[in-house]
């Protein structure tokens, strides 16, 4: 009697290998594009709290001597958008304006395969932390909350980043 494997046997373990092998390539695309959702959603938080954290540290200001008793930091979102900004807020309209004395301290691009799809409540979403307490302005208001969506293009798989008017930070899928 032969011992080993007759060529059909051998045939198809190598069939169903590559059967399974195509199907983990085929599924491994849409998991890595939802971590990258997920680690995006994470980043985005990250820099809200940054830039509260620059609010409450003794951070040296880049505003004019005018504005110095007036900045605060904030994170500025639009929808539809694959960029952020943290920015150095110093004529006390409580929004980046780039025409002004406002300063950008980052400009942040997101993986290119998501965006910022929405942002609640109004495009621009500007969230502004002024010291000492910080104090949290959402577009310019200190009782509301702010949504940041992100997405996967052409996908519906979404994360939401939600803000409270005292932010607080809350990460969903």
């Amino acid at each position: 009697m032969k011992k080993g494997f007759t060529t059909i046997e051998l045939l198809v373990a190598i069939s169903l290998i590559t059967v399974m092998t195509s199907a983990l390539m085929i599924s491994w695309n849409p998991a890595e594009k939802t971590l990258t959702l997920k680690q995006t959603s994470h980043q985005i938080s990250q820099d809200v709290r940054r830039a509260a954290q620059l609010s409450l540290s003794a951070a040296s200001s880049s505003c004019p001597t005018f504005y110095e008793d007036y900045y605060g930091f904030g994170l500025q979102a639009t929808a539809n958008s694959g960029t952020y900004i943290i920015y150095e807020n110093c004529n006390q309209n409580y929004v980046w304006d780039a025409a002004s004395d406002d300063t950008l301290i980052q400009e942040v691009s997101i993986n290119e395969d998501l965006e910022i799809s929405s942002v609640t409540p109004s495009s621009p979403l500007n969230i502004l932390f002024v010291p000492p307490e910080p104090q949290v302005f959402i577009n310019n208001s200190t009782t509301i909350d702010a949504i940041i969506t992100t997405k996967i293009i052409n996908d519906s798989t979404t994360h939401q980043i939600q803000i409270n008017s005292r932010g607080g930070l809350q990460v969903n899928q």
